[in-house]
């Protein structure tokens, strides 16, 4: 079931049609800006919208984006049921929590999710990368703070794949060293006399 029909059922989120007039913050792929602290009147005085549709689909919406505030969400992973790992392919309830959070709105956040079981997981799984998004305080702030994460975690993941290969390669060298054994053991072995040896016995 769709997490913002959910959150609609408990009051806390209402239905817009294409193109209504809406003054809050408007979540959309094609925001120039990330949501940030700055954001925190608008979201306190007119809200946030999110759009029940894959952010591929976006374009086949053809919203008016005039006058409306869009924005962005900077690098999380999803822990909903349906995209639980995967960067980016959040839940409106997600969403929205992300929103809420970044704008310093935090037990407003935390609040939002708990009407869902794995809904506290989403802070848990992104625990690092929202420690560093706590401290920005605008667009620019989490453009860097992004982008350093993002490089770190290539970073640390060439280094897990380089260890992971000498890992490979000194094992291939201790079972060649381990063949080498063998052969010397046995290399001064006469089979046709221990054949022999064992057909007498």
């Amino acid at each position: 079931m769709c997490t913002g029909m959910r959150l609609s059922k408990y009051g806390l989120m209402k239905d817009l049609k294409i193109n209504s007039r809406y003054q809050g913050i408007l979540l959309t792929p094609t925001g120039k800006k990330i949501v940030s602290k700055e954001d925190y009147n608008i979201i306190k005085e007119k809200g946030i919208c999110v759009i029940d549709c894959s952010w591929a689909k976006f374009n086949e919406l053809h919203i008016n984006l005039n006058k409306i505030e869009t924005r962005l969400l900077p690098h999380m992973v999803a822990v909903n049921p349906v995209n639980y790992g995967k960067a980016y392919k959040l839940s409106c309830v997600e969403a929205v929590s992300a929103t809420l959070f970044l704008a310093g709105l935090y037990k407003e956040a935390e609040f939002i999710l708990d009407h869902f079981k794995w809904g506290r997981s989403f802070f848990k799984v992104n625990q690092e990368v929202f420690a560093l998004y706590k401290e920005c305080n605008n667009d620019k702030d989490l453009k860097k703070v992004e982008t350093d994460f993002l490089n770190t975690q290539i970073l640390e993941k060439e280094k897990r794949k380089l260890e992971s290969e000498k890992e490979l390669e000194f094992s291939d060298e201790e079972e060649e060293e381990d063949r080498e054994d063998y052969q010397n053991l046995f290399a001064n072995i006469d089979i046709d006399t221990m054949t022999n040896d064992l057909t007498r016995k």
